[in-house]
């Protein structure tokens, strides 16, 4: 399927079913926190910025009024959640990237974090992107980036044509 760039969407109002539905949900995945808590947490998470394409919805997560979601000495981070509009799995790295691209640009790098057991977040097929500010560099991975697009490669190694699927 072709790429189409991600656009800024608006949040569809919630039937009064589907919100029983997320509290119930929500109960199940937090039995201390209390239906009103979970009632506020729902009301916010319909402020988030939303994104979407023909493949995926992302959530925009900006963290500038909160101590939540802090780089240590780096300043505040943005998170992307994102998931496939029909629910699958993925793990297109090229897709993340663009991603990460259309929403919050080419000029700031991301990690996907694999933590701990005891840190791991796992309800659905969503994936989470931590968006460093701009002009940070992660002091991990490659020094200079490269690309080969060449699908005819002697040595056995195999890659996908720029923009195939």
């Amino acid at each position: 399927m072709a790429w189409e760039t991600m656009k800024k969407a608006t949040q569809i109002p919630r039937t009064k079913e589907l919100e029983k539905e997320l509290i119930k949900s929500m109960k199940k995945l937090s039995p201390n926190k209390s239906e009103e808590m979970i009632k506020l947490a729902i009301q916010k998470a319909d402020t988030v910025p939303l994104w979407i394409n023909n493949i995926y919805q992302a959530a925009l997560h900006k963290y500038e009024d909160s101590d939540k979601y802090e780089a240590r000495e780096l300043g505040k981070i943005d998170h992307l959640s994102i998931k496939r509009i029909d629910k699958l799995p993925i793990h297109d790295w090229r897709d993340l990237q663009q991603i990460k691209n259309d929403i919050c640009g080419s000029d700031r790098e991301a990690v996907e974090l694999y933590p701990s057991e005891d840190r791991v977040v796992d309800y659905a097929n969503q994936f989470h992107l931590w968006v460093f500010p701009a002009g940070y560099s992660i002091p991990i991975g490659f020094k200079n980036g490269g690309v080969d697009f060449d699908t005819d490669r002697k040595d056995g190694t195999k890659q996908r044509e720029k923009g195939g699927d």
